[in-house]
């Protein structure tokens, strides 16, 4: 979670930071000698993207069940032919049906359905029905069966910068009756598996669009995972990093995801795919309220010291992307996400005119008062290692400073003081006239505009004068307007 990682540990700030600018600073250098002319990531020594060796693998034994024939090319609307890959911002229940994690009494786990309010005497929605929103997620307002969407809250574009332990209980090898969709490369996995045809093909191929979202929840589990590192080499714990990076760093993280990423295309391509793949990059900082901090680091505040990657990383994608398609062809588009997002702050009528009340700043509608430490859920009995080693000076009345415990009152990770009382959530009056429902995840109302655009840009010949298509798809959209499409 990003968000946990926005607040510095109480000793060991500088320390961390330090370890974090050190990666940074690799970055130039890296973004000019690591991407060929072809844009791949030469030297990322990350091995064969894992997908890529599944497609063979599909290739050279088929699926034996053949491709589903309750979903045969030219039925269902125009709308719902879209497979989906990616992370809780399209994940429409899959990551809801098996996790245990963020346990609390008397609200479950995590995506909680109800929360207590304010007062902290009556319940009130949280997440709706398994999805990380007030109400729909796009691909639901597209009407997309579940069986064709594969996104899974927490999901990571690579193996190598998930959590291992956060995906323990819907990525276990022995839960045969629901296949691994906690990465990129799982959900690609379990699709092959499930359309491919007997000779390896993808079935429908030119009647579906794909979609591939996904890639910020690998930011931010480095970032967390650098910190944690840089804490316990403070303290003289002895640790091992979940998140298993021989070379922790952003320019490995950027080079890993979007090659991950780039090989999911290519391999969509080399299964047979011709319809249009869809791939948003990654969102402005400046638009998403888990980023707005006050706090400033080495002179830059917590949204500019992520748009310097993430600008980056768009960057890379954007040449690694364009080495796919021969000239001449508009197969694969990338949906331009950061020009959008960062569009609700700094243009902010194309918002308005749907609706939305922004303002020169984030605002998100539910706010949680309390924390969530994901660290403990990432590190089990290692964050109560930590925590003993940094709050042995602390107070706490119910807890001991080596308790495990994941909802705190404090912001700091590991927490200091566990949550005791019932855990509560603000709500705003007006959820549908906001962006963002939580620090990361976007309203209902959002959605429900954003899968119009997604539509619109999936199509051959789209209507450029909406505002939100000539965001997302800008290159296009132009073009057909200048045609008069």
């Amino acid at each position: 979670m990003v968000a946990s990682w926005t607040k510095m540990f109480l000793v060991s700030g500088l320390v961390a930071w330090s370890a974090i600018s050190s990666a940074w600073g690799a970055i130039d250098v890296s973004l000019s000698e690591g991407v060929g002319e072809q844009g791949t990531a030469e030297g990322a020594n990350i091995g064969e993207p894992s997908n890529r060796r599944r497609a063979e693998e599909v290739r050279a034994h088929g699926n034996r069940n053949g491709c589903k024939k309750d979903y045969p090319c030219g039925t269902g609307s125009e709308e719902t032919k879209i497979i989906v890959f990616g992370d809780s911002n399209s994940d429409a229940g899959r990551r809801f049906d098996a996790p245990n994690v963020y346990p609390f009494s008397d609200i479950g786990v995590y995506p909680w359905e109800k929360v207590y309010d304010a007062d902290g005497e009556g319940m009130v929605d949280v997440y709706h029905e398994g999805t990380n929103t007030n109400g729909k997620v796009w691909a639901q307002y597209l009407n997309i069966p579940n069986v064709q969407n594969y996104a899974t809250g927490s999901g990571t574009a690579t193996d190598t910068f998930r959590s291992q332990q956060l995906c323990t209980g819907y990525t276990t090898k022995a839960d045969k009756a629901s296949r691994r969709t906690g990465t990129l490369g799982e959900q690609m996995t379990k699709y092959l598996k499930d359309f491919s045809l007997e000779d390896g093909k993808i079935g429908c191929s030119s009647e579906y669009t794909h979609f591939i979202g996904i890639g910020m929840n690998d930011v931010s589990n480095v970032a967390e995972a650098m910190q944690r590192t840089a804490l316990a080499e403070y303290l003289g714990v002895t640790y091992t990093e979940p998140v298993s990076v021989d070379d922790m760093n952003f320019v490995t993280m950027m080079q890993g995801v979007t090659d991950d990423i780039v090989a999911a295309v290519a391999t969509l391509i080399e299964m047979g795919v011709t319809g249009r793949i869809l791939v948003p990059n990654f969102p402005s900082p400046f638009g998403v309220p888990a980023f707005d901090s006050p706090d400033v680091y080495y002179g830059l505040t917590l949204a500019e010291f992520y748009d310097q990657f993430i600008t980056t990383m768009n960057t890379m994608l954007d040449l690694k992307l364009s080495a796919l398609s021969s000239a001449g062809e508009d197969q694969v588009r990338v949906l331009d996400l950061y020009s959008l997002i960062d569009s609700s702050v700094h243009d902010r009528d194309i918002f308005n005119e749907e609706g939305f009340k922004t303002s020169s700043t984030p605002e998100q509608c539910l706010t949680y008062n309390f924390h969530v430490d994901s660290s403990t859920d990432i590190m089990g009995s290692q964050a109560q290692a930590l925590r003993g080693k940094l709050f042995d000076w602390a107070q706490c009345d119910n807890y001991g400073p080596t308790d495990e415990c994941v909802l705190c009152q404090d912001q700091m990770s590991p927490c200091q003081n566990c949550l005791v009382d019932p855990p509560t959530v603000s709500v705003c009056d007006s959820p549908d006239e906001h962006i963002f429902w939580d620090g990361l995840h976007t309203t209902d109302a959002f959605n429900k505009v954003f899968a119009n655009a997604v539509f619109e840009c999936s199509k051959d010949e789209l209507d450029g004068s909406q505002p939100w298509v000539g965001k997302l798809c800008p290159a296009v959209a132009t073009e057909c307007s200048e045609k008069e499409c």
